[in-house]
C-alpha cells in the first residue's frame, strides 16, 4: 500500500516541552513531518497514522547534526496552543 508524507512548518514562540519527552526545546522553526499509510487501494480516504517526526536542525551558523524525533500529535498541538495562549 501507499504511504504519503506531509511536512508542515511550525513557529514556536517561546521555549516549550513535550510531556514524553525529557528536555526543553528553544524558540524557533520546526518542520513537522506525519507519514501515513493508505488503507484501502480504491479511495484516498483511508490512511493510517503511521509516525510524526518533529526536526531538528542545529541552530543557524552552528555545526552539528541534523535530528529526526519521533514525537507525539496530540502532545504537539497542546503545546502549540500552550505557545499561541
Amino acid at each position: 500500500m501507499a504511504n504519503r508524507i506531509s511536512k508542515r512548518l511550525v513557529t514556536f514562540h517561546r521555549p516549550f516541552s513535550l510531556p514524553s519527552l525529557d528536555r526543553t526545546w528553544p524558540a524557533g522553526d520546526y518542520t513537522i513531518e506525519t507519514e501515513e499509510e493508505q488503507q484501502d487501494k480504491t479511495s484516498d480516504k483511508a490512511y493510517l497514522h503511521i509516525a510524526t517526526i518533529m526536526v531538528v536542525r542545529p541552530a543557524a551558523g552552528l555545526r552539528g547534526t541534523t535530528q529526526f524525533i519521533e514525537i507525539d500529535p496530540t502532545e504537539l498541538e497542546a503545546a502549540l496552543a500552550l505557545d499561541a495562549a
